[in-house]
């Protein structure tokens, strides 16, 4: 079976993400002759080091655009392909799964949506963008999402071409955490509107007298947002010693150690397709406080156990949120409990290893029973074991 991903703007740190991974995993655990096809975006460091076998294949980009670019390919690999993978519910995926149908029309189409919740909201929409969506769903052969809210949601529509297929994570050894201190962690593009970068600065500034946390935001800043940091530390001099920039941190077991000191990670998006920084925060111990705009945060917290949701773009209930947990005296034996059960629970329900072994039993069924083994894959008590 040769199972190609096409991600034309696929960069080194998507290797890491899921456009890498599953590839990746198929070629690796389970002989897949698969690759992942997209431009020569800049360098990538980590063939040289963690994905040295890892199965790239770039194409040349042309005046034409993507989309040219992509079906061009298509037009002359498609009879080789068995299985196509595409993401996202986009004009990309519109067309490349036409050209690929009827250059192999007895090719399979595998589609992962990577939903965010507007982006959930359309699908059943009656309107011209909302139609484009459902013709790129019925079109796929195989559709994976990424939360169960979602996944029952898209199923009742579709029908069992849908499966539940979350991100995982990886970090192949997990500091240990030792103990926390008393540190507010995000990372991430800081400033994009998606982000809420404001509204988290905004928030810890209300909440600032009720406790002694400080807060941490690793990652690049958006130009467009100095300005706007500015304008905060002019209107909260004293907090500059409390709130710090340390700018990306690209040396993993750096950011690992990050983690690893911070009590709480906070993602307050306003948009979130899933959030694969929370699996790593959940791994190593962090207790999350994330917004409902993050589409897999009730799966990820375990239903809340191990972190506390808040509404998108709601200032005060984030800042009512932190004043209730920083202010709360932890209990450091209950709290290691914790730490241990939710990386334990992150382990099992996010481990590329169990979640691309269940992929793989989709794509090759056994007595043309195409999705005999696609039924959801629990958060909590994920199908198989580790390859």
């Amino acid at each position: 079976m040769k199972f190609v991903t096409l991600f034309l703007k696929a960069e080194n740190i998507h290797l890491m993400k899921d456009i890498g991974m599953i590839p990746w995993l198929l070629f690796r655990n389970h002989q897949v002759k698969a690759e992942l096809v997209c431009y020569r975006n800049g360098d990538y460091p980590s063939l040289q080091t963690d994905y040295r076998d890892f199965p790239l294949h770039f194409i040349k980009k042309t005046i034409f655009g993507r989309y040219y670019d992509g079906m061009h390919y298509l037009k002359y690999e498609a009879e080789s392909i068995d299985v196509l993978n595409l993401y996202h519910l986009n004009a990309a995926s519109f067309l490349y799964e036409r050209v690929y149908q009827k250059y192999n029309p007895l090719g399979r189409i595998y589609l992962k949506l990577d939903l965010n919740n507007k982006g959930f909201a359309d699908c059943f929409r009656f309107t011209l963008k909302g139609m484009v969506k459902r013709a790129i769903l019925k079109k796929a052969d195989i559709v994976s999402v990424e939360n169960t809210d979602m996944y029952e949601a898209l199923k009742k529509r579709f029908g069992e071409k849908v499966i539940f297929l979350p991100n995982g994570y990886c970090i192949p050894d997990t500091p240990e955490t030792g103990k926390k201190e008393n540190i507010l962690l995000t990372v991430g593009n800081l400033g994009t509107p998606e982000k809420a970068t404001d509204l988290l600065l905004n928030a810890f500034a209300k909440s600032a007298d009720h406790h002694d946390y400080t807060l941490r935001l690793i990652g690049p800043v958006m130009p467009a947002f100095e300005q706007e940091i500015d304008a905060f530390f002019q209107k909260y001099p004293h907090l500059k010693d409390r709130i710090t920039f340390p700018g990306p941190i690209a040396d993993r077991k750096e950011l690992l150690s990050e983690y690893a000191k911070a009590r709480y990670f906070l993602l307050p998006s306003r948009s979130e397709s899933f959030g694969f920084v929370l699996l790593e925060a959940a791994l190593c111990g962090c207790y999350l406080i994330v917004s409902d705009g993050c589409s897999a945060a009730r799966d990820i917290t375990n239903n809340e156990r191990f972190g506390t949701i808040v509404p998108a773009d709601d200032e005060k209930a984030l800042s009512d949120a932190l004043i209730r947990l920083c202010r709360e005296k932890p209990d450091e034996e209950a709290s290691l409990q914790r730490e241990n059960e939710e990386a334990a629970y992150i382990r099992q329900a996010y481990d590329w290893n169990t979640i691309i072994k269940h992929l793989y039993q989709v794509l090759t069924p056994r007595q043309e029973e195409l999705l005999q083994s696609s039924g959801p894959v629990s958060p909590t008590e994920p199908s198989g074991s580790a390859s």
